[in-house]
């Protein structure tokens, strides 16, 4: 077995290449613009690849479901919370699915080239944005 020396590379500017999976967990909510970081993710995914993301649920489906739950998620902590509207806005024609969920989800009811919305009412929204 081969091993190779991994690279650190702190400026996303400095990424070279294109990769297969994007996937970021709880990282969105604290950018200054998700929009810029989920587009930016897109680029740096090949044709056919996938941008996963989990952030925490701000739809309104949520909301009216747990307001205090969805409120102690929002502020200092998580400065921008995600909707599946926002998600759909930024990918655009590209397939998507979104659901939220409280766990990562073992499997997904989604073929891989439509647009799908699920349940949006639990804690965490799940994304996915084929490319």
């Amino acid at each position: 077995m081969a091993i190779t020396k991994a690279t650190i590379i702190e400026e996303i500017s400095e990424i070279s290449r294109q990769f297969d999976i994007v996937f970021s967990s709880h990282v969105l909510e604290h950018t200054p613009n998700p929009k810029q970081a989920i587009q930016k993710q897109i680029s740096l995914t090949k044709p056919g690849g996938y941008v996963i993301g989990i952030t925490p649920n701000g739809s309104l489906h949520r909301l009216s479901k747990t307001p205090r739950n969805y409120n102690s998620h929002w502020g200092k902590v998580h400065p921008v919370l995600l909707t599946e509207k926002f998600i759909q806005y930024i990918a655009g024609s590209r397939p998507h699915y979104v659901a939220s969920t409280d766990h990562f989800p073992a499997n997904i009811n989604w073929s891989g080239d439509c647009q799908k919305v699920a349940d949006m009412t639990s804690a965490h929204l799940f994304f996915v944005i084929r490319t």
